[in-house]
């Protein structure tokens, strides 16, 4: 088992539905526990972060 592709897309999609408040500001217990089986849970927030700084320069600079 490792971190790919898949899993980067899979977990930035949990968090920006975490961040749009559509998860309750929970991350999925799936996208927790599989960071914690790849001992990558130091990561979450740094991902979260990511994430978040996506959203603010998608609103200022939206795509064409």
């Amino acid at each position: 088992m490792g971190f790919g592709l898949v899993t980067a897309v899979h977990i930035a999609n949990v968090l920006e539905t975490e961040l749009q408040g559509g998860s309750e500001g929970k991350t999925s217990t799936v996208v927790e526990s599989y960071m914690t089986e790849l001992n990558m849970t130091d990561r979450l927030p740094i991902c979260r972060q990511a994430c978040h700084e996506h959203q603010v320069k998608e609103n200022v600079e939206p795509y064409a």
